[in-house]
């Protein structure tokens, strides 16, 4: 809006606290801020970034925020199968490495392995593997969006229908878990995330709660209302569906995504 007038540049004094506080999640050091009042380079704000960016604290300081995005709706009563630490230092390890956000989300969707050497599987037990939890929560923190309320009916302040809720839950359909070897003395067990059991998912009727309705995989942000996007074909495998999702949700043609990021 040009009748708004942009706010003047902050001070150098106040930039470097909210730098280090936004990037590494603590305050700068006396030495710190003295070293960078007595820069006289043009570049210093940027050179200061790209430094922060490259330290351990930055990737230890946002794996450990998206540690608590996840586990915030956490449906697990056990969450000593999640192994969050895992999570944590996984999600670590890739913020290091620069790793591109739609690649670590892909990571976190299509997660399987062990709980003691894959972090990324804490996703899906934190709400043990259950596709309509799992659905919901991918919704809410990769998209922004809140589908969850059109579990057990349609939405009622938003466009989404109960059968879209069940056809993206659809994708996480047919993973489960297996326990590992004996559990050592004063340890976490050691749980496996598997794909397993049937890839048919069933919608419970609402007139008659024991009647369950055959529902396919279809994403409900694809196409449009007039147009939508085609449900999968029969037959895919579990790990294909989970792909096929991740690949919906971090697609660059899905808005969506970018704009629940840098929110």
């Amino acid at each position: 809006n040009p009748k708004v007038e942009p706010a003047t540049l902050t001070s150098d004094v106040e930039y470097v606290r909210r730098i280090y506080f936004d990037v590494n999640g603590r305050p700068p050091t006396p030495v710190q801020v003295d070293s960078f009042l007595r820069d006289r380079a043009k570049d210093k704000r940027a050179r200061l970034i790209d430094s922060l960016l490259g330290s351990p604290q930055y990737a230890r300081n946002w794996a450990n925020y998206w540690r608590e995005v996840i586990m915030f709706h956490a449906t697990s009563d056990n969450l000593g199968r999640v192994r969050v630490d895992e999570l944590e230092d996984w999600m670590a390890k890739r913020l290091q490495a620069n790793t591109p956000w739609d690649v670590i989300v892909s990571g976190l969707i299509t997660a399987t392995g062990r709980n003691d050497e894959n972090g990324a599987v804490a996703f899906s037990l934190a709400h043990e593997t259950k596709p309509v939890e799992l659905a919901g929560e991918a919704s809410r923190i990769f998209l922004g969006v809140q589908i969850q309320c059109a579990q057990c009916h349609d939405h009622k302040t938003d466009a989404w229908k109960r059968r879209q809720f069940h056809e993206f839950a659809a994708f996480f359909a047919g993973v489960g878990t297996n326990p590992v070897g004996a559990r050592e003395k004063g340890q976490p067990p050691v749980i496996e995330v598997v794909a397993k059991g049937s890839r048919r998912y069933l919608m419970p009727d609402m007139d008659n709660p024991a009647k369950q309705i055959p529902i396919a995989p279809r994403f409900f942000l694809a196409g449009s209302k007039s147009n939508p996007a085609p449900a999968l074909p029969e037959g895919l495998a579990v790990t294909e569906r989970r792909a096929i999702a991740a690949s919906y949700i971090t697609g660059q043609d899905n808005p969506w995504f970018a704009k629940a990021f840098v929110n």
